[in-house]
């Protein structure tokens, strides 16, 4: 079982040595705790995101209007997709160096004509996930969610998370005696080292054989690799 609002935050106040303290007060308490909640999610996401991206995209239709507001609980856009006929492409990120021109082209100008770029991006501005160049049609977005903020006692933590319970608490812990101007060091430290260990197990969270494929051209010529002829690619 994934640990608890209350428990963190009785965990957090031992290790800071204020459990019958009032010194921090229930508001304060749950602002710290959380944001330490969303700064260990955060680590994780960022070391594989795949893992954490919903299984289900999010489809929508555009028609006159090229932006989508997204999900109200949306972390991190990983990838959008575009619907041709039965099935789904897929679109890369934004480049603003591909900006599409006044004339409508997409592309650059380049011995007094327009060689044209790549045709389609995406772009999460504010709530706003917009695409570019203006094209109606149907698309879907992937995403990774946010985590819910904690607010009951028994509330609890992403089941993801649980591994890493104590770097809530500790990084709380030290919030809380750094506002008291007591000494951290000895969590600093603690901290530091699980900081270190969530590295090494972001680094082999999936483990996957990264063959590195051959793009070196094959050459060959008319007659077969050997003999006389004219040479290919």
């Amino acid at each position: 079982m994934a640990k608890t609002y209350l428990q963190l935050k009785a965990y957090a106040k031992a290790r800071a040595n204020m459990e019958n303290s009032e010194f921090i007060g229930a508001t304060e308490e749950g602002f710290v705790v959380n944001d330490a909640y969303k700064e260990l999610y955060h680590l994780l996401v960022d070391g594989y995101e795949n893992y954490y991206t919903n299984s289900t995209p999010v489809e929508f239709t555009l028609s006159g209007s090229y932006s989508v507001t997204v999900a109200t609980n949306l972390y991190k856009v990983v990838g959008v997709d575009k619907k041709t006929g039965g099935s789904w492409s897929r679109i890369n990120p934004f480049n603003f160096g591909n900006r599409t021109n006044d004339n409508g082209y997409n592309g650059v100008l380049g011995h007094g004509y327009i060689e044209n770029g790549n045709g389609y991006g995406y772009s999460l501005v504010g709530r706003d996930l917009l695409i570019k160049p203006e094209v109606d049609g149907v698309y879907r977005y992937w995403y990774v969610p946010d985590v819910v903020e904690l607010s009951a006692d028994l509330d609890e933590i992403d089941i993801d998370c649980e591994r890493w319970w104590k770097y809530i608490a500790l990084t709380a812990a030290i919030e809380y005696l750094d506002d008291e101007e007591s000494d951290t060091g000895h969590l600093v430290k603690k901290l530091d080292k699980m900081k270190n260990e969530i590295q090494s197990y972001r680094a082999n969270r999936q483990e996957e054989s990264f063959t590195v494929a051959n793009t070196e051209e094959t050459v060959r010529n008319y007659n077969g690799y050997e003999g006389m002829g004219s040479y290919y690619a």
